[in-house]
């Protein structure tokens, strides 16, 4: 979160957006999206209702506003390491800050995954939403470096769910990650793909 050149009033109101998506956050894992009420959310808070509202709109923005913050997180990582005329050392550099990514906000990122199938890609006006874009553009970035990699398109295709695959494995072991975790994960990719 970007805090210069802002005033106090604004300042002080992105605090309270990120406690109230902190406060969210636990909520939506310990008791699910759908279970979690609005007025939870307030009361975890010390907030009412009526007051939530005028930092989010809805539950659904406040869902919005996580994934956006998971998936924008996980954009900036890879655009630092990516270097298409290096692929290999960019590719394991990407995997590698990412997991400790998901070491340093394990709960973020769970509830990417488990929040990215419920929220639709697209606004009312069938416009692609800003998270879903830095989602596709992530994605991309994978795809470059993998057919970089190993050209063949089945291959690059069976990469990619095999991350996912690991991704999704590591964020639901029942615990953070440890070291270990990502040592065997980084392992398996090389073998993978050498």
């Amino acid at each position: 979160m970007d805090m210069k050149g802002k005033t106090r009033k604004e300042l002080d109101r992105a605090l309270k957006k990120e406690e109230i998506l902190g406060a969210a956050l636990k909520l939506f894992l310990s008791k699910g999206i759908k279970e979690t009420k609005l007025e939870e959310i307030a009361e975890s808070v010390y907030l009412t209702k009526p007051t939530i509202y005028y930092y989010f709109k809805s539950k659904d923005d406040i869902i919005e506003a996580l994934v956006s913050k998971g998936w924008r997180r996980l954009l900036e990582v890879a655009k630092s390491y990516y270097n298409l005329d290096d692929p290999y050392n960019s590719f394991f550099n990407i995997v590698q800050h990412q997991m400790e990514l998901y070491r340093t906000n394990y709960d973020l990122l769970k509830f990417l995954f488990l929040a990215s199938n419920q929220v639709s890609e697209f606004d009312s006006k069938g416009e692609i939403k800003e998270w879903a874009m830095h989602k596709r553009e992530l994605m991309d970035m994978y795809e470059k470096l993998l057919v970089k990699l190993v050209g063949d398109e089945d291959r690059v295709y069976l990469i990619q769910k095999a991350i996912g695959g690991i991704v999704h494995g590591i964020l639901n072991l029942g615990r953070p990650p440890q070291e270990k975790d990502f040592e065997n994960a980084m392992d398996f990719l090389k073998r993978i793909i050498e």
